[in-house]
């Protein structure tokens, strides 16, 4: 798989996954400490899709030389 297919790959699963937790949030929270929990939660899901393709591209670049 092509690095900037594995890139776009890693991003819009990240996004999904932000989605799937922003509407667990809106479906269970219940009072403002559910909300800042379940905020935290999404955060990260939102952050780390970025840092892996960050990753990914740094690997791809010390493979090439």
């Amino acid at each position: 798989m092509p690095a900037q297919q594995q890139l776009r790959t890693v991003v819009i699963l990240g996004g999904l996954s932000t989605l799937f937790v922003g509407c667990l949030m809106m479906i269970y929270a219940k009072t403002w400490v559910d909300i800042l929990f379940l905020l935290s939660m999404l955060l990260v899901f939102a952050i780390t899709p970025v840092y892996a393709a960050m990753a990914l591209h740094d690997a791809h670049r010390m493979e090439r030389g």
